[in-house]
């Protein structure tokens, strides 16, 4: 069985190209004042708990857009499971970029301390774990950009099935 691609699957594949691109430089020259400064950590830190409660929003809205299927024949029930499907583990995959922002970010505070003895042995940890925040903080970022979006599209098509 073949599928369609559309022009949003092509926008959406660029965007992640470009998003890749764009934190691949990010990481590349900007990870050492990034992580570097406790400050911008903390900062991201906090960003993300706040990216984490409108996405959680995305998430229970998506949930509920795909349970209305009042009115809908077989095929277009299983096509708002497919999407459903679709979009959670998209969000998922985010949340779980934010989520591994902040365990980097926190054992790179744990192994920062002057007296810790794995640093002083491993230094490429250290630096994984610098390019690794810079690029996801910047990926993640990005990607959160489109929230918004969603939101109304979320609306919009409940709106519609309602309808």
């Amino acid at each position: 069985m073949a599928t369609e691609t559309t022009k949003f699957d092509y926008l959406a594949i660029g965007l992640t190209f470009l998003f890749l691109v764009v934190s691949g430089l990010f990481s590349f020259f900007l990870h050492g004042t990034l992580v570097g400064n406790t400050d911008a950590l903390n900062l991201v830190a906090n960003v993300f708990a706040v990216l984490t409660g409108f996405l959680l929003l995305v998430i229970t809205m998506t949930s509920d857009t795909a349970s209305i299927l009042d009115g809908l024949s077989a095929a277009e029930k299983k096509n708002q499971k497919d999407r459903f499907t679709t979009r959670f583990y998209r969000y998922y995959s985010l949340f779980f970029m934010y989520f591994m922002v902040l365990v980097m970010i926190f054992v790179y505070y744990l192994l920062s301390k002057e007296n810790n003895e794995t640093l002083k042995y491993h230094d490429s940890i250290k630096l994984t774990l610098e390019y690794g925040i810079a690029f996801f903080t910047s990926f993640s970022f990005l990607s959160s950009l489109f929230i918004p979006l969603r939101i109304k599209e979320l609306f919009l098509e409940r709106f519609e099935l309602h309808s």
